[in-house]
């Protein structure tokens, strides 16, 4: 069974799936967000909750590793992925709309204060 790699993107950075075809008149697609209608009715690209996904073995992996590595323009969503890209895992949660590092220390310090 492949191994799937999971990317989340970072900041408003966008990046276009790896070999998507567009046509004329088609929206592009871009790793990790959808196209919708923004509350002031213009069109976005905002971060979907999920990871993408893609086989770790797949052209598509290799180049979201490159990008991932040189650009820095997506986040690995969990410790699997970063392993495969090389990179240090940096845990993430979507917020507001957009994926963010977690604030490990503040959670820190609710636990230590609690006991």
């Amino acid at each position: 069974m492949t191994n799937k790699l999971k990317f989340v993107p970072r900041a408003d950075l966008i990046v276009r799936v790896p070999f998507a075809v567009q046509f004329t008149g088609q929206a592009a697609p871009y790793v990790g967000r959808s196209r919708q209608m923004l509350p002031d009715g213009s069109w976005g690209y905002p971060a979907n909750r999920e990871p993408y996904e893609v086989d770790e073995d797949s052209k598509d992996a290799a180049r979201l590793r490159t990008l991932l590595r040189r650009d820095e323009s997506l986040w690995p969503y969990d410790e699997a992925t970063a392993a495969a890209c090389g990179v240090k895992f940096v845990a993430v949660e979507w917020v507001d709309g957009e994926w963010v590092p977690t604030k490990q220390s503040a959670k820190l310090k609710k636990v230590a204060n609690e006991g």
